[in-house]
């Protein structure tokens, strides 16, 4: 862990009865958030770098955590083990974006964070949470005579039709 890292503090402070991995998740990025600086600062986590045996301990499943928050966040799936991530939090002068990148198997266990004041350039990563598109079957002729069923993805759930009509044979 590198030195001025309010990170490395959270994680090896003592922990209260109730804690959970989503509030120390939610505190990691809170912390990130509130930092002053104008220009994108950068925390690294690595567990090898770490004497901490709380911090060491807390790593893969705060990790874990992150991703999966990023990932409802952008409406993606998860990759608990390796990827990026993103998140937009409030900080002390507006929104901040907090981007990172991560490595979370047995015996590699590292996180990047970068934290931005503003939305940094050629930004990969989505902040804004979405929805899901809805599958719907529909019936289309492929051949004369034929069907195929094929999955429509509709944007608006409203536009599911209540049936589908059923084609008879002539």
């Amino acid at each position: 862990m590198t030195p001025n890292n309010p990170i490395s503090d959270l994680l090896s402070a003592p922990l209260s009865p109730d804690w959970t991995v989503e509030a120390l998740a939610e505190q990691v990025l809170g912390a990130i958030a509130a930092q002053r600086s104008e220009e994108a600062q950068e925390f690294v986590l690595d567990a090898d770098a770490t004497t901490d045996r709380q911090s060491r301990r807390l790593l893969r499943p705060l990790i874990a955590c992150l991703a999966t928050k990023s990932a409802a966040e952008a409406g993606t799936p998860p990759n608990l083990y390796g990827g990026h991530f993103s998140f937009k939090r409030p900080g002390p002068k507006g929104p901040v974006w907090i981007l990172g990148q991560f490595e979370n198997r047995q015996g590699s266990v590292r996180v990047t964070l970068r934290r931005y004041s503003s939305p940094p350039p050629g930004e990969r990563y989505g902040t804004v949470p979405r929805k899901p598109p809805v599958e719907v079957p529909e019936t289309v002729p492929t051949e004369e005579g034929s069907k195929a069923d094929k999955g429509v993805k509709l944007e608006d759930p409203q536009l599911e039709p209540k049936a589908l009509p059923r084609r008879t044979k002539r």
